[in-house]
């Protein structure tokens, strides 16, 4: 989940990994409008998360592709749904950083929203890859 509406070329790569995902394990993404500052933005967050919140931040806890992998397989071992969210230009509410269940980071680099997005959804399909044993990720 993001905040702002993707742009559309990025989004298209996006698209294609979510697709490419999505065929593995249920996987989908989701925005919510962008505007009135990182507390307002928190709110509209907040309101459309499913199952437990996994913050992503270049503050949070480095996690590498298998580590990822890992995460997901916990999820869907019990069944429960989590949401990945990416915050706005501000950053994120402290309600919703309280909500989280993890904090993780992608890199200690800051990356415009829409390529953290990619990078995201790329990193979400190799997961599942590693955990069906498909041979892309080496």
């Amino acid at each position: 989940m993001t905040v702002g509406r993707p742009e559309r070329d990025t989004y298209a790569l996006s698209k294609d990994y979510i697709e490419r995902a999505a065929r593995l394990f249920p996987f989908e993404h989701h925005w919510v409008k962008d505007g009135g500052g990182k507390v307002e933005e928190g709110t509209r967050l907040l309101a459309q998360i499913k199952g437990e919140l996994v913050l992503l931040s270049r503050k949070g806890k480095p996690v590498s592709s298998p580590g990822l992998a890992r995460l997901l397989a916990e999820h869907i071992n019990i069944s429960r749904d989590i949401t990945f969210v990416i915050g706005g230009a501000d950053g994120v509410s402290n309600d919703l950083e309280d909500r989280a269940f993890r904090v993780v980071s992608m890199s200690s680099l800051t990356f415009q929203h829409d390529i953290a997005m990619l990078l995201f959804c790329e990193q979400v399909y190799r997961a599942y890859t590693i955990l069906k044993n498909i041979p892309y990720h080496r």
